[in-house]
């Protein structure tokens, strides 16, 4: 039996409505039909709930429907995939944040360049993320420290305190607190997003 004929008949023996199971495992009644008309599948997690709301084993519920076997299966090397691209881009951006930090110790003349790499790869790691509650502690922390390291130690080495000749002073100061902003704000979320990843998900099988 598929899974989809079989999770309509558990629930029928169970005098259960869509409706009344939607409730259960709180999701849409579109949702609870289309798993019954085989439209989609529920993911892992959600397989495990609908287990305990109709009180039988996987086993039973899933009835060795190969269809589903091989969806959970593409579901799992897509999962692995993500997992991938989001430690590299967390590795990445841990090194390019290192490198900002050199550039403005160093003054290598290449912060627009740093920048620019840094926000690219923070895009891509911030939508590999998915934060939990117990994570914003960790995120605030790190905020602080970086808030702390570029204002009192960054912003006073960057800034050189008299203008270029011919340059209006207002203009030249309202320019370096404006990009050493932007620059505190770039290196906060960046720490912010290395910070949600967790490092103990392995990629073995």
């Amino acid at each position: 039996m598929r899974f989809s004929e079989n999770l309509k008949l558990i629930r029928h023996q169970k005098q259960m409505t869509q409706t009344a199971i939607a409730d259960k495992l709180h999701v849409s009644r579109k949702t609870i039909s289309s798993w019954e008309n085989e439209r989609s599948y529920p993911d892992i997690m959600m397989l495990v709930k609908i287990s305990t709301v109709y009180g039988i084993t996987l086993d039973k519920l899933m009835k060795e429907d190969l269809g589903m076997l091989k969806q959970y299966e593409a579901q799992a090397v897509t999962s692995q995939r993500s997992l991938r691209i989001k430690l590299v881009s967390a590795y990445l951006n841990i090194g390019l944040l290192f490198l900002s930090y050199l550039n403005h110790f160093l003054n290598w003349q290449v912060a627009e360049w740093l920048a620019l790499a840094l926000l690219i790869n923070l895009i891509v790691l911030a939508t590999t993320l998915q934060p939990k509650a117990k994570d914003w502690l960790k995120v605030g922390i790190i905020v602080v420290m970086l808030l702390i390291l570029n204002v009192a130690i960054i912003w006073p080495i960057q800034f050189k305190g008299v203008a270029p000749a011919g340059t209006n002073v207002a203009g030249y100061e309202l320019g370096y607190y404006t990009g050493m902003a932007s620059w505190t704000i770039l290196s906060s979320l960046s720490g912010c997003c290395a910070a949600l990843v967790h490092p103990k998900v392995s990629l073995k099988n």
